[in-house]
């Protein structure tokens, strides 16, 4: 009948509906939206970067974020190490995830500011790294990060 919606030819030859699921469909069930922390941050190419994340409901995520160290970036200094962020991700073909979209929840520049902090924090960070496997999840109320940054940036610090 005129109402139904007729069949079409994708750029690669594919039939596209209504026997098959669309290219957007598919792409749309690979995104998905995370609460995590930033671990590591580290440098590939010109202008990209490689995240090790802590999520709570996925665990351990490698991310690559594109374009990030360009001067224009939209991202910017969003994804620095002990970063509480909601980002956007990408699942691809690869075993690294790609950063679509990124909101700054908590910057524990308090923690930042002060070099013992930033240190121990560090040492916390690198302690998630080792311990947290790709796709082993700690459920918050067991390991909360987030949390002990928070009390570390509300610390008090004696030194002699």
């Amino acid at each position: 009948s005129e109402c139904e919606p007729s069949s079409f030819t994708t750029e690669n030859g594919e039939s596209g509906f209504p026997g098959g699921v669309s290219r957007l469909a598919r792409m749309g069930s690979r995104t998905y939206k995370s609460e995590a922390i930033v671990l590591r941050s580290i440098r590939f190419s010109e202008a990209d970067r490689i995240l090790h994340l802590y999520s709570a409901e996925r665990g351990r995520i490698g991310a690559i974020a594109k374009g990030v160290r360009k001067t224009k970036s939209r991202f910017g200094a969003r994804l620095e190490p002990l970063s509480h962020v909601e980002l956007m991700l990408h699942e691809g073909g690869g075993e690294l995830q790609t950063i679509t979209g990124v909101e700054l929840l908590r910057s524990h520049h308090a923690t930042r500011e002060d070099n013992y902090r930033l240190n121990v924090g560090l040492i916390g960070a690198e302690a998630m790294l080792r311990l947290v496997r790709a796709f082993m999840v700690w459920r918050m109320r067991e390991c909360n990060f987030d949390q002990s940054l928070r009390q570390l940036a509300a610390t008090s610090m004696c030194r002699s």
